[in-house]
């Protein structure tokens, strides 16, 4: 078999679809910010990540691929693409 270059998922021809709650993300770099994002108290602390969801599991209903979210970075799985699974849960705001 031949080592696989670049990015795996294009390299095999792979789409991730998400299972169950789970959200495919692809976190934005260098983006300007335009305001402030005031957080409760019990997120404090916390680093969040602007991201961009790409596909959705069938028990997400109220996001869609598109939409811009905050993730808790903490949360995340990192993809080989650069890109991020995580649970519903953990994606805790849509910028609208």
């Amino acid at each position: 078999m031949e080592p696989v270059s670049g990015d795996i998922h294009t390299a095999l021809g792979e789409t991730i679809e998400p299972l169950d709650d789970w959200v495919h993300l692809q976190p934005s770099i260098g983006e300007d910010r335009k305001g402030q994002i005031y957080l409760p108290a019990n997120v404090e602390g916390a680093q969040l990540l602007r991201c961009l969801v790409l596909a959705l599991g069938d028990a997400v209903s109220d996001l869609a691929p598109g939409d811009a979210v905050l993730m808790l970075a903490s949360k995340g799985i990192d993809l080989r693409d650069g890109s991020k699974l995580a649970r519903r849960e953990h994606v805790v705001a849509r910028l609208a």
